[in-house]
């Protein structure tokens, strides 16, 4: 029998560890587990205290139908125990991922550690035993493994602390859940919350299992990424002329920017600074001036490799993918540890085990289908069904052949635009994006708007109903809520909340869920998952069996894509059997991978 509701836990079980990292390796250092058994005579908890625990050692919780595991961001608790090789829980409560779905939309965005326990206690009014530089000068002396043996008694009262304040914060947000007008089936609320602590569980073991690298060459461009960032600086101030020495000057940026006719449409910080962060980049590679630019600003950012997440033994890869980082419950790694978060220059480094391959499958346009479907457009969903729904709506606008391909220039235009409304972009920004006059980008929009007017009836619906309820809900419970008395921001303002975000954020936040949902079958299945990215899944299997494991992947994705919209979204494959390299998306990237190997082993 599953658990339905909190009274129905016959052993509840709140654990947390501390630990060290050395790159992607964990190393445990001590938990403690406060163990309540309702089914006792004696109902007192029991504290369990483990020191520097050994992999294959006994679990100190029950895995049994109605036992309950309670954490703080479960994702560093699960990779801890699945690196032990602890039978892992059937039920598990994250209490970091429910204070943020019951309170997403009501704290400021930043900074992320007003979500930390920390933080979260403080806002509780929690009584704790932690000590004022706990968090401050043990903690972090923890995680980089700087304490001594004979620290063993503070350091287990810490990790008690901890979990005392876990177990107060976990009744806390029962309280929330049972006086919440808003949260109508409180047993249902309760349900999804689990089902939300089984994708983190799979979260964990992927974060623990890692991704499959090529470690040689990882380690050959960290030694050596200081003489490649020299070289493309080098090459690319001939061309660019923006760079003193390997300073950057603005004012040679901003004349670069003149000179490529960008700079009216570039954007600038509240100051007037011209932007030079990842996005604004991003959004501007297709300039070779640009791209080449973009591609030395990774390399200077990039000296953070130093700490590149390697895994001691194993040529993989681990590090926190901060699932539920934003509103939509969105990933949130840190570019600087998550390869493929990086740029693509070093997704080559990305290789299969010999002997194994790396399936990586992607939904096709998976959010156009997700709005076609909420809002039973047809005609959005005739235009995804006919395979192409960018050709299609250049199609149905008058503005490509009937008989056109993929190749038309003009498909490119209409993708930018589905993509970008979808993202939530205003007119402004999608002229930005195709370089074009506002007139032309609100020509594009009034055709998408004409052709799919259902879809925009049902998108200003979801507007309305969020200013009407003051809380936005996907399917399995993920929400995101106003704050009473909040006012829409205007184009210049900073306070408030954005309208667009409101339109955007079901499809958005539809996606996430699907994606979370096939992670936790695949992971449940057997499969072994090593990454997420965005709308796809990357599992590593043997290549002998890698038709089988490949099917099954489609089976997850498929059941995940049926359980949230009900229709299958379809999917795409790439595959890389040892000893290929991961593929870049964009060709250029693979070309400057090439040349970091080249300056690395000297040849350049």
């Amino acid at each position: 029998m599953s658990l339905n509701y909190p009274n129905q836990v016959t052993s509840l079980t709140v654990i947390d560890f501390e630990f060290s990292t050395d790159g992607g390796s964990v190393s445990p250092i001590s938990y403690v587990a406060r163990v309540q058994d309702f089914d006792s005579i004696d109902r007192k908890p029991a504290y369990i205290y483990g020191w520097k625990p050994k992999v294959g050692s006994m679990e100190p919780y029950g895995t049994g139908d109605k036992d309950l595991l309670v954490t703080f961001f479960g994702e560093a608790e699960y990779w801890l125990m699945s690196h032990l090789g602890w039978k892992l829980p059937k039920n598990h409560f994250d209490c970091y991922v429910e204070n943020k779905n019951l309170f997403n939309g009501l704290l400021p965005k930043k900074p992320n550690s007003i979500w930390g326990l920390a933080n979260t206690i403080k806002r509780f009014k929690i009584e704790t035993d932690h000590k004022e530089d706990d968090k401050s000068d043990l903690r972090v002396r923890l995680g980089t493994g700087d304490f001594k043996e004979s620290e063993k008694d503070d350091i287990l009262r810490y990790n008690k602390a901890d979990v005392v304040a876990t177990y107060k914060l976990y009744h806390e947000l029962l309280d929330v859940i049972r006086e919440d007008p808003t949260i109508e089936d409180k047993d249902l609320y309760f349900r999804q919350a689990l089902l939300r602590g089984r994708q983190v569980a799979a979260i964990g073991k992927m974060i623990n299992t890692g991704l499959p690298v090529d470690r040689a060459n990882v380690v050959n461009i960290k030694n050596n990424l200081e003489k490649i960032t020299e070289h493309f600086i080098t090459k690319a101030n001939k061309d660019l002329r923006v760079w003193d020495g390997t300073r950057l000057s603005m004012d040679k940026f901003k004349k670069l920017l003149e000179r490529e006719k960008l700079l009216p449409l570039w954007p600038t910080t509240p100051t007037g600074a011209v932007k030079t962060d990842k996005k604004t980049l991003e959004k501007f590679e297709d300039n070779n001036k640009i791209f080449q630019f973009q591609t030395v600003q990774s390399f200077r950012r990039a000296t953070k490799l130093n700490d590149f997440p390697l895994q001691k033994n194993a040529p993989r890869a681990s590090c926190y993918i901060s699932m539920f980082n934003n509103i939509t419950a969105r990933a949130g790694p840190a570019t600087s540890k998550y390869m493929l978060n990086m740029s693509g220059a070093f997704r080559p480094l990305i290789q299969a085990n010999e002997g194994w391959t790396i399936i990586e499958r992607d939904w096709e346009q998976q959010e156009f289908l997700i709005g076609a479907v909420l809002s039973g457009d047809e005609a959005m969903l005739d235009a995804y069904m006919s395979g192409d729904p960018y050709l299609s709506l250049g199609i149905q606008a008058g503005s490509i052949p009937k008989n056109a391909t993929k190749d038309h220039p003009k498909r490119g235009i209409f993708k930018t635009v589905c993509l970008q409304l979808q993202y939530g972009s205003g007119t402004q920004a999608i002229a930005d994006r195709l370089r074009c006059t506002y007139e032309e980008a609100d020509l594009f929009v009034s055709m998408h708007k004409r052709i799919f007017s259902k879809f925009w009836q049902w998108s200003n619906d979801v507007v309305n109903h969020a200013l009407a309820s003051w809380k936005l809900e996907t399917k399995f419970g993920w929400q995101y809520q106003l704050e009473f008395g909040a006012e829409p921001r205007g184009p210049l303002q900073e306070e408030g909340f954005s309208l667009n975000t409101l339109r955007n954020w079901p499809c958005q936040s539809a996606g996430c869920e699907m994606l979370r949902l096939a992670l936790m079958y695949a992971s449940e299945e057997g499969l072994e998952v090593v990454a997420t990215v965005h709308d796809c899944l990357i599992i590593h299997a043997p290549i002998k069996s890698a038709e089988i494991a490949d099917k099954l992947l489609i089976h997850c994705m498929d059941r995940a894509s049926k359980d949230i919209i009900g229709v299958k979204c379809r999917t795409e494959l790439k595959k890389y059997d040892h000893p290929m390299k991961f593929e870049p998306k964009d060709p250029r990237h693979y070309e400057i991978y090439m040349q970091m190997m080249e300056v690395s082993n000297g040849f350049a």
